[in-house]
């Protein structure tokens, strides 16, 4: 395959691109997502990436999928609907891929201002005051707990692993959404908790749901069991009070599971290519990849869109360091202009202050002309001929020594 670039060059595509497998989408979708980079996001990556068993396992609980769909539908909220939010760009925030760059542009600083400023019911807060308004709230016995006497030593939210971060953000997020006034909000916005599935397989036991959150960009399996309720065969044998006859838990659910089924573009085309040929997977097979389908437009929406957010961050972060050198080599050179300044100044102070001593030596020297030295005493004398030396050093520095003559003796 070989995709176009902005100069109308061709640019070849290695044979081992995963584009090359795509079944899905339209010419025109798979040239430009060719031309994307990275191929896989770093974490999404085991090697040389940020993908751990922890992460996995993550994406997997109930806390996560609660967060992130919350911050998909309901960010509003907290008046960060006009943020671009990605589910992957935020795992990589969370991962601190993006230590480098802006932190004041990082939508989880954002986010922890907007949750604090909510939570203190007051806009007289500042980033820094996070951790100290979340123990306040909800103590110690957290990951952000700790001994309270010693406050240098306390967790900081973002040094904790992503687990962690996640069941911090989940007690506030659950919190929030406890408030009469977000309940007020959702109806006010025609908005709703629930989410209808895609597709639905129940059984004797169990709930098979499979959902696809966060803008069509993951699909979900939810399975839901439920505890084993023997109903007799004929009427005669049922019990008269089934209420008192049955456990309460019996009529509760037992567990509840989440399972990622697909998170990129490329497991996304696997799994179709795996049910499109089941018969008990039809239904969903046509919700996802159908003609009246949207799903297709919008992986390939997002998957080039989060792309190009990646891309302008490292030309922003290129253009800091660029800038940042600059004014390191400006600062130098005023460095070096204000050090060669002060050379010159100081050699003209010392060139005048040369000049002034000679001057003085020179006036003292005038003054001794008529001085009658038989009178003087010997130190006078001394001093005086050392006052002549010193006012013409340069003089008497630059003669040239007179050739010795040989000595010639007559012999009469």
């Amino acid at each position: 395959m070989v995709s176009r670039s902005h100069s109308s060059t061709p640019v070849p595509i290695d044979d081992n691109h995963p584009i090359h497998s795509l079944t899905i989408g339209n010419h025109d979708q798979i040239t430009l997502l060719s031309k994307q980079t990275p191929i896989f996001l770093l974490n999404q990556q085991e090697e040389n990436g940020f993908q751990t068993p922890e992460l996995v396992a993550l994406r997997n609980s109930t806390q996560y999928v609660y967060v992130i769909n919350w911050l998909y539908n309901y960010r509003g909220y907290l008046k960060l609907q006009s943020e671009f939010f990605d589910v992957d760009l935020f795992e990589l925030e969370l991962l601190g891929f993006f230590n480098a760059f802006d932190l004041s542009s990082l939508f989880i600083n954002r986010l922890k201002l907007a949750l604090t400023t909510t939570v203190q019911n007051s806009k007289l807060v500042e980033l820094e005051d996070f951790e100290f308004v979340f123990r306040s709230h909800f103590g110690n016995d957290t990951p952000l707990g700790g001994q309270i006497d010693n406050e240098q030593d306390l967790p900081k939210f973002d040094l904790l692993n992503i687990t962690d971060k996640f069941e911090i953000l989940y007690i506030l997020i659950n919190y929030i959404s406890k408030y009469s006034k977000f309940r007020d909000w959702l109806e006010k916005q025609g908005l709703t908790i629930r989410i209808d599935p895609l597709f639905t397989r129940p059984s004797a036991h169990e709930s098979i749901e499979y959902f696809s959150l966060f803008d069509d960009n993951r699909l979900y399996k939810r399975t839901i069991t439920y505890y084993p309720l023997t109903i007799p065969k004929k009427r005669k044998l049922s019990p008269e009070s089934p209420q008192d006859f049955f456990e309460a838990k019996v009529f509760d659910i037992k567990d509840v599971k989440f399972e990622l089924v697909y998170k990129n573009i490329y497991e996304f085309n696997e799994y179709l290519g795996k049910i499109k040929k089941s018969s008990a997977h039809k239904l969903l097979y046509s919700k996802l990849a159908g003609k009246s389908s949207t799903i297709i437009d919008s992986i390939f929406d997002n998957e080039v869109k989060k792309r190009k957010y990646l891309t302008n961050k490292r030309k922003e972060i290129q253009m800091v360091n660029l800038l940042a050198v600059r004014k390191r080599s400006s600062r130098l050179e005023a460095k070096e202009r204000q050090r060669q300044e002060e050379l010159e100044r100081q050699r003209e102070q010392e060139s005048k202050y040369a000049a002034e001593r000679r001057f003085e030596r020179r006036m003292k020297l005038r003054n001794t002309e008529n001085i009658d030295t038989g009178r003087l005493s010997r130190d006078q004398r001394m001093q005086l001929r050392q006052l002549h030396y010193e006012s013409t050093p340069e003089t008497e520095s630059n003669q040239t020594p007179e050739t010795e003559q040989p000595e010639v003796i007559v012999l009469d």
